[in-house]
């Protein structure tokens, strides 16, 4: 491996010949004037227009096998003339799109070049149409995460974002989410710091809805409780949906323990309570009761333990006098 010929060097050797442009592009038959690229964001096609290099991103939806020249000129032209944008940035002049990609919808700053590898995108919030999305809204969004003012009492900046669990604004680390009724482009710092004097939803432990005390077998409390999937009864670790037709207010402890049966065994109470081995003090196990001997077979006699010995011995003294002869 390390050798002057092993796979290290050769691998060394070999690597230094690759060039990255070359060995990410990729030559169709009866597409020759065109080049496709694999890019960190994504497959492209690039060509020449009027003797000047152009690009176009490939849709996700496409498959390099199935691209036509037809195809290509149609990306093409969308690139150069912002067919497909919902216009132009008014600071950047830059078009903008609306594209869907793996993790939902968004809105794109520019195009992707080799020149512009990374260009700015921002999600479009659940719950809005990407057709329906205006080029203010966009702009908006690119803009995120945006500052609506000061708070009058720390003279710091609220601001408004979009994150992985929806619209929030944000003050000195202290987040609220924006309900799902309103929207993120409409949001304003008086709204935002009504947003920041409620009290912040804590993410504690639920309450029970009904408790029926301990359970006759295994001595845990029997609880009812309102889950995300609808109402439960839980018993220690256990727990069993209540099922259609039972609510919490009418649920009887009677049905609570045929649930939780069904649910694990060990609730069963037509089978006997498990019975636990005791430890001694030093936490040795302690030892089991002996086995009662077996009752003698009617007319076979069982020599005594003695009789067994003598038997033996005999049998020794025997064989020593034979290998003495």
């Amino acid at each position: 491996y390390f050798g002057q010929k092993g796979l290290k060097s050769q691998v060394d050797a070999q690597g230094e010949k690759i060039v990255a442009d070359e060995a990410r592009t990729i030559r169709l038959e009866g597409l020759e004037s065109y080049a496709f690229h694999v890019g960190r964001y994504g497959a492209y096609v690039t060509s020449k227009r009027d003797g000047e290099k152009v690009s176009a991103s490939i849709p996700e939806s496409e498959s390099p096998a199935d691209v036509t020249s037809v195809d290509v000129e149609k990306w093409i032209d969308q690139k150069i003339n912002g067919a497909d944008a919902l216009g132009k940035d008014p600071k950047t002049g830059e078009p903008i799109y609306v594209l869907s990609g793996r993790y939902g919808p968004y809105v794109q700053l520019g195009d992707l070049t080799d020149e512009n590898p990374k260009p700015k995108r921002a999600s479009i919030p659940a719950g809005t149409e990407p057709t329906l999305v205006t080029l203010e809204q966009a702009v908006d969004l690119l803009l995120l995460p945006k500052t609506l003012g000061v708070h009058p009492g720390t003279q710091k900046d609220i601001k408004a974002g979009l994150g992985r669990f929806g619209p929030f604004i944000v003050h000195e680390g202290d987040y609220r989410s924006i309900p799902k009724a309103e929207s993120i482009f409409q949001i304003d710092l008086v709204r935002a710091l009504e947003l920041l004097n409620q009290p912040k939803k804590g993410r504690g432990k639920a309450s029970a809805l009904k408790e029926f005390g301990p359970h006759p077998k295994t001595d845990e409390v029997i609880q009812v409780y309102n889950g995300r999937y609808g109402p439960y009864v839980k018993c220690g670790k256990v727990s069993a949906s209540l099922g259609e037709g039972i609510t919490p207010e009418g649920v009887t402890l009677e049905q609570a323990l045929d649930l939780l049966a069904q649910k694990d065994d060990k609730y069963n109470l037509s089978k006997p309570k498990e019975l636990t081995v005791k430890t001694s003090g030093k936490g040795k196990v302690a030892k089991k009761a002996k086995k009662p001997a077996l009752a003698p077979m009617a007319g076979v006699k069982i020599p005594s333990p003695a009789a067994r010995k003598a038997q033996a011995l005999g049998v020794k003294k025997v064989i020593t006098r034979k290998r003495a002869k």
